[in-house]
């Protein structure tokens, strides 16, 4: 049982499933085995096997959690939520691009933001 509902699912490696609240589910026994710290909560989840992520699409942030064994909160997308001027616009989806790494993240009224993981600053391919 979950500690949410309803919640968002994605399979993650090890046939585990995750939810958009961040609980992680044992496929075969169906107990939760562990909870994502600090708390995630989103409205759609993708997992991305590329980058061994997952991404936690959420109105105004959009974590990004670690798809193997530790499953805790890596990093969070650079968005807010707001443009200037006012008013927010915000996202409750989310995709990935497994091939190329590149998150998608449509955003009300703005249009379609990319993201990348560009650890090298463009000296060479993103990943």
């Amino acid at each position: 049982m979950t500690t949410c509902g309803p919640a968002r699912l994605a399979l993650i490696p090890l046939q585990r499933l995750i939810t958009s609240c961040g609980d992680v589910i044992d496929i075969e026994t169906g107990l939760v085995v562990h909870t994502v710290a600090p708390t995630v909560a989103g409205d759609e989840i993708w997992y991305n096997p590329g980058d061994e992520r997952v991404y936690v699409g959420g109105f105004v942030s959009v974590p990004v959690v670690s798809g193997l064994r530790n499953y805790g909160v890596i990093a969070t997308l650079p968005w807010t939520g707001f443009f200037t001027p006012p008013p927010p616009r915000f996202s409750h989806s989310i995709a990935a691009d497994s091939e190329l790494n590149r998150i998608f993240l449509p955003v009300t009224n703005v249009g379609i933001m990319v993201f990348t993981d560009d650890r090298d600053n463009g000296e060479g391919p993103d990943n």
